[in-house]
């Protein structure tokens, strides 16, 4: 079927997905290079760490770090209640067996993460006290 501009309703969709997937890639190129600026801002400042003030913008880095991951542990353990609530298994989600175990398997890694983060923010927390 044509329409008044001689497009097919598939022609358009074909546009839109394309327009779609072109705006996602776009996202995902900015969110990496974001990514990669943090990271060299990151080197950059741990390889230039000498006052107090720099160990605690250091430090405080890893106390966010550790809140985030703290963060994300919350969240796939309320995940972990909602399989449990709905009932995991090959009946409820026969194409994703395990589902419980994967939370649960993230939980137990956002919360060591977690404390290895606020770990090195005390080992920086304390260079500010060492450095005065």
């Amino acid at each position: 079927m044509l329409t008044a501009n001689n497009r097919t309703p598939l022609g358009r969709l074909s546009l839109i997905v394309t327009v779609a997937l072109a705006v996602g890639a776009g996202t995902l190129l900015i969110s990496v290079a974001a990514e990669k600026t943090a990271h060299s801002k990151l080197k950059k400042m741990i390889e230039s760490a000498k006052t107090p003030a720099d160990h605690r913008v250091l430090a405080a880095h890893y106390n966010a770090e550790a809140a985030a991951a703290n963060v994300k542990a919350k969240e796939h353990e309320q995940m972990a209640l909602w399989y449990q609530k709905a009932g995991e298994g090959a009946k409820k989600t026969p194409n994703a067996p395990g589902t419980i175990e994967h939370c649960n398997n993230l939980v137990k890694n956002y919360k060591a993460a977690a404390d290895d983060y606020a770990a090195l923010a005390k080992v920086h927390e304390s260079m500010v006290s060492e450095i005065k």
